[in-house]
């Protein structure tokens, strides 16, 4: 792990702190998060019957040293007020900026220092989920002058199925969906949208807003948020439309 990062809005070299390691030889990072398997042992079996797993989020134990100065008292102060915060912020290495983590910090932190106020502190940084993530991206497809159904392809990139957030502009008044013959020819569909609508999805929280005032439609939508497994997605869109897609990859290992 490189010795300058970026969390919170801020680089390291801003705050004057940097990565360090106390120990020689190998380093160790999270590869895949800690697991629970959920089972229930019946009597008379020796083979529990398993319900499923429960993932616990990644965490990761950092050192950090003031290479080039002291732990005065301001610089305590302002490391405090950067890392005393109350919801996980982006956190990458500058050696690789594309693998992102939210982290928040768990526990206490001590500071070990000598005479001089050289020395380092350790914390505990808990992520916000079991995966890691790319930055953010956002694909459009323009799709206006279509006739009719028309197929698209999106790539996910990641290790799990992705529930992007989509912008969905229509054009014409009537329904509009988008089948995906990469998971089962499932449909996401709303029915009896207006013509320059412009309808926002969010299929991993599952929210939907219009900006047609005093419109909701949940009630025209089918309730089959877009679900993009891994690979090569190839989506049926049967209405002119443009599309936003906003998106992040997550990434295990």
């Amino acid at each position: 792990m490189d010795m300058y990062f970026y969390y919170n809005g801020k680089t390291s070299e801003e705050l004057g702190v940097y990565l360090v390691s106390l120990e020689k030889g190998l380093q160790t990072r999270p590869f895949l998060a800690e697991r629970e398997i959920i089972s229930e042992q019946i009597m008379g079996n020796d083979i529990p019957y398993v319900y499923g797993v429960k993932y616990n989020p990644l965490s990761l134990k950092l050192t950090l040293s003031c290479l080039d100065g002291t732990w005065t008292f301001e610089k305590r102060r302002e490391l405090a007020r950067w890392l005393d915060i109350q919801q996980f912020a982006e956190f990458y290495t500058a050696d690789n900026p594309s693998q992102i983590y939210y982290l928040m910090y768990k526990g206490g932190i001590d500071l070990s220092y000598n005479g001089e106020l050289k020395g380092y502190i350790q914390l505990e940084m808990q992520n916000i989920s079991p995966y890691t993530y790319s930055p953010v991206y956002i694909k459009t497809y323009d799709l206006s002058d279509i006739t009719s159904p028309t197929f698209i392809e999106f790539a996910n990139e990641g290790d799990n199925d992705l529930k992007p957030e989509i912008w969905i502009y229509k054009i014409g008044d009537g329904d509009f969906s988008i089948v995906n013959y990469s998971n089962g020819g499932k449909e996401f569909k709303f029915t009896g949208l207006a013509d320059k609508e412009t309808v926002y999805v969010d299929c991993f929280n599952r929210y939907i807003e219009t900006d047609m005032p005093l419109t909701y439609r949940y009630d025209n939508f089918n309730g089959e948020y877009l679900s993009l497994p891994r690979g090569v997605n190839r989506l049926l869109v049967n209405s002119s439309c443009q599309l936003q897609i906003r998106y992040q990859f997550e990434f295990k290992g």
